[in-house]
Formats: structure tokens, C-alpha cells, sequence
């Protein structure tokens, strides 16, 4: 199983990247 951790730091990175493609 996937670490949590991990799981929590791409959090932050998806969210950027949703909130790159909702600007453009």
C-alpha cells in the first residue's frame, strides 16, 4: 500500500495543477 505521506504531498502538486488548467 501506498504511503499516506506521499499521498499528502502530491495533494498540493494536483491541486496546482488543476488550478493551472482552470486559469487557462
Amino acid at each position: 500500500m501506498c504511503r499516506p505521506d506521499i499521498l499528502i504531498m502530491l495533494l498540493p502538486h494536483i491541486i496546482f495543477n488543476l488550478s493551472h488548467l482552470s486559469l487557462d
